[in-house]
């Protein structure tokens, strides 16, 4: 049918014909360029804002393990006795039932801690392979926003007895992994938080759902040194609290634990990304068919016109 329509064109015709179909492919063609790259920018996108949110807490750790190590021994640990005083107080009024755990007195020498500092440390879990996440006082949203927060009515993590530091960290975050990973720890795994040129290992021996109302499961234990990793589930819905409750043990002990890395992130967007490549590769192999069967097409009109 297009053969005998063609036949029957003049010259100038058929190049006017020519000439559309190839306007016309060319917009297919561009629009379905359009659509694929919409499509690569938008599934790379949490790939990518994960990959800047993680240099930037890089960047942070670096800049506070610098500071750490221009500081000199005795203001470091006049800091961390500050801070284990701080704690020892805490201990005392949470076992008495005071209710003074937030007093003005308390807020004042909380925000004083470690030189007036909002950077408290970080935090390090091989077996979800976070190795730099900041710990800031406070668990406020822009605090959590850029790290982990510390509960202000727990002890600060200054690795010594009856203290419970209790770290806060958001879920499903889809720029940021922060405590996405948390729900998948096990006990027996081993965390370390690091603080004031101290590294101090915590290997967790419990772990539960709570709701939001249950504080009484992170108050101090007596003669234990608990720091405990909470955040949201189920991730989106924020119904209850994770909380994975790690002891102090000691370094050596620490490192005997073997590693077991369950890095759901590689899972959640490293193949989402290698199947964007994918479809990226297929949709050029794709558009180079298209352009064959052009020339093709546009060959055969020319044979048409010389007949």
């Amino acid at each position: 049918m297009v053969k005998q329509n063609i036949a029957l064109m003049t010259p100038e015709e058929k190049r006017e014909y020519a000439k559309k179909l190839i306007l016309k492919k060319k917009r297919k063609s561009l629009v379905a360029t359009l659509m694929l790259i919409t499509a690569v920018i938008v599934g790379m996108y949490p790939v990518v804002g994960y990959f800047i949110n993680n240099h930037s807490n890089s960047y942070v750790v670096q800049k506070y393990d610098d500071s750490i190590s221009r500081a000199s021994k005795a203001t470091l640990a006049r800091q961390l006795t500050d801070a284990r005083s701080y704690n020892i107080e805490l201990f005392k009024r949470q076992a008495s039932d005071s209710g003074g755990t937030q007093d003005k007195y308390m807020k004042s020498w909380y925000s004083k801690t470690y030189n007036n500092q909002t950077l408290l440390g970080y935090v390090e879990i091989p077996d979800i392979n976070m190795k730099n996440l900041p710990i800031y006082k406070h668990t406020d949203l822009n605090t959590l926003d850029r790290g982990v927060g510390q509960f202000d009515t727990s002890s600060l993590p200054t690795g010594s007895d009856n203290t419970h530091s209790v770290l806060s960290g958001h879920s499903g975050v889809k720029t940021e992994r922060l405590f996405s990973d948390v729900q998948t720890m096990k006990k027996g795994d081993v965390f370390y938080v690091h603080s004031l040129g101290k590294t101090f290992a915590y290997k967790v021996f419990e772990i539960e759902k709570v709701k939001p109302s249950q504080v009484d499961k992170t108050l101090i234990r007596k003669n234990q040194d608990i720091v405990t990793l909470l955040t949201c589930w189920p991730t989106g819905i924020n119904t209850y609290r994770i909380l994975v409750m790690g002891e102090r043990v000691p370094i050596k002990v620490a490192e005997k634990v073997p590693t077991q890395v369950r890095n759901w992130f590689a899972y959640q967007y490293v193949i989402p990304a290698f199947l964007i490549v994918v479809m990226l590769v297929i949709g050029v192999l794709a558009l180079r068919k298209k352009h064959k069967r052009k020339t093709l097409l546009v060959k055969g009109t020319s044979n048409y016109e010389n007949q």
